[in-house]
């Protein structure tokens, strides 16, 4: 069994350096691994998620669908429109 010299000893020689003052810090390998891949899946889920929710409908598509949309399409036919406004435009 080791003496509590030696195992001090040895507990001091795998601790890691202490950081004097003024020296730059300097991060763990480790760390730096860990925080890529953390970004990596944060990333890749944005992708995900903007792909996934764009759905393969158009706002055309969907309102041709709605009850009544007929109607009203033939009712407002020959109207002329500017963006969401429906007439002629006033003069300025």
């Amino acid at each position: 069994m080791p003496s509590g010299k030696q195992s001090r000893r040895r507990r001091q020689a795998a601790a890691p350096p202490v950081r004097t003052k003024g020296a730059p810090r300097q991060a763990s390998p480790r760390v730096l691994l860990g925080a890529a891949a953390v970004l990596v899946v944060v990333v890749v889920a944005v992708v995900l998620g903007v792909v996934l929710t764009r759905g393969g409908s158009s706002s055309s598509a969907t309102t041709t669908k709605l009850d009544g949309a007929a109607d009203v399409t033939r009712l407002l036919k020959g109207i002329p429109q500017h963006g969401n406004v429906l007439g002629s435009r006033p003069r300025r």
